[in-house]
């Protein structure tokens, strides 16, 4: 009896140990994979508040076993360090409008030529058909990733404080915010003086006078942020389009197992959907709201938009030169075909 005593005495001191060292294990092999997705966009945005929708859907759907964690507010990185964080993978995800990501290569900056697309749908086709001839190809080659959603947030308007613009002699004399060289020389185009500013810098100068407009702006964020305060008369004529995109890095993806990759393309899916839906329904929601807020709307007619078309072709002539006629070849296609 007292062998035995020791005996099962000998096997606990043994077990213990191991079965600590089991838990340990399958703890260690519970760890979620955590991708962090960045934005520089505020928490409040329809952009991040989807995306934390997604990602809690997601999370749910793996069981914990990778979790997105957003991070708004530009905790991680700005708009333009997005493609060489996700490169170097020191984020795994991201939101960034793909045009500010020109300074890594110039050809992103194609969604922003003035005039190309007629209409925010044709924005929106228009970036899927570029996305597959040319952009996702970019991404993955120079950049080690590859976009998840792909959406339009507007389309970037005419913004300014005392005067309406209805003519191409409108534009004579005016100060007007831009806020890179596609902008300014189609500024410098129509008869205007571009002055170069940075986003968040540009309504600060229009509420002080130091510029009369601004062309990066759409009507939804004038009534999102509540800029009509200052400007007071919006010309609607499609000039300039923009994007949306969340990425996720190469390695990261091509890393999950393959009911994980579903799971993302899934969600991702319903998430862009879901963003464009509400984006395309607020664009025209917002120029209501702002007619009612006393903000005169112009709708440009198509007779006078030929003109200013005509006006800022230079301006597209030159971006082709720079990037080479096989490029800009795609990006025409792409443009004829979303106009239709």
């Amino acid at each position: 009896m007292k062998y035995r005593s020791i005996f099962l005495a000998s096997l606990v001191v043994l077990l213990v140990p191991s079965i600590f060292f089991a838990s340990t294990l399958t703890a260690h092999a519970k760890k979620p994979v955590v991708l962090k997705l960045s934005s520089a966009l505020p928490p409040q945005d329809i952009v991040v508040v989807k995306a934390k929708e997604m990602a809690e859907r997601f999370n749910k759907g793996t069981n914990g076993s990778y979790v997105i964690e957003v991070h708004p507010g530009g905790t991680l990185s700005s708009f333009e360090e997005t493609f060489n964080m996700l490169r170097a993978g020191a984020i795994e995800m991201a939101e960034s409008p793909i045009e500010y990501q020109s300074g890594s290569d110039i050809r992103f900056a194609a969604v922003t030529l003035p005039f190309l697309v007629n209409n925010l749908d044709a924005n929106i086709k228009f970036l899927k058909l570029i996305n597959k001839s040319l952009f996702n190809k970019i991404i993955a080659e120079k950049f080690n990733s590859m976009p998840l959603i792909v959406m339009s947030t507007g389309i970037h308007e005419y913004c300014g404080t005392k005067k309406s613009v209805k003519t191409m002699s409108d534009w004579k004399g005016l100060l007007v915010w831009v806020a890179n060289p596609i902008e300014a020389n189609t500024v410098k185009a129509l008869g205007a003086s571009p002055v170069n500013l940075t986003f968040f810098d540009g309504y600060p100068a229009l509420e002080k006078g130091t510029v009369d407009a601004g062309v990066g702006v759409n009507p939804t964020g004038v009534w999102n942020f509540k800029w009509y305060e200052a400007i007071r008369n919006i010309t609607v004529s499609n000039m300039f389009g923009t994007s949306g995109y969340i990425y996720i890095n190469l390695d990261v993806y091509n890393g999950m197992p393959k009911e994980i990759q579903n799971l993302l393309l899934q969600e991702s899916k319903r998430c862009e959907d879901e963003l464009t839906q509400f984006l395309t329904q607020y664009a025209k929601d917002s120029l209501t709201e702002l007619e009612k807020a006393g903000v005169n709307v112009y709708y440009l007619p198509d007779s006078e938009r030929a003109k200013w078309v005509e006006a800022s072709r230079p301006v597209i002539e030159k971006f082709y030169a720079q990037i080479g006629p096989e490029d800009a070849k795609k990006i025409e296609e792409a443009a004829r075909e979303a106009n239709k």
